[in-house]
């Protein structure tokens, strides 16, 4: 048996979902995570609304940036991997 299949997909939703939930009531969100993490404001803009899942090196900016998105990550991993036997 093994762990949640995981892909773009599911992770664009769940990052949208932390992302939303941590930046969603600041004015601007979008740019001010697209400073912080390097990326085009549209991409952040995305990746909030769930559209789109970011790619590894912005992943791990923005992992540097969101305590919870580090932690709904880390919960993913032990999600996706296989029990021990």
């Amino acid at each position: 048996m093994s762990g949640v299949i995981i892909t773009s997909e599911l992770i664009a939703q769940r990052v949208g979902k932390v992302l939303r939930e941590r930046y969603g009531h600041i004015r601007h969100a979008a740019k001010r995570l697209a400073r912080r993490t390097q990326a085009d404001p549209r991409a952040v803009q995305n990746w909030m609304d769930g559209v789109n899942a970011p790619h590894a090196a912005h992943l791990v900016r923005l992992m540097a940036e969101c305590d919870e998105l580090a932690a709904e990550i880390n919960a993913m991993v032990r999600e996706a991997s296989c029990p021990e036997a």
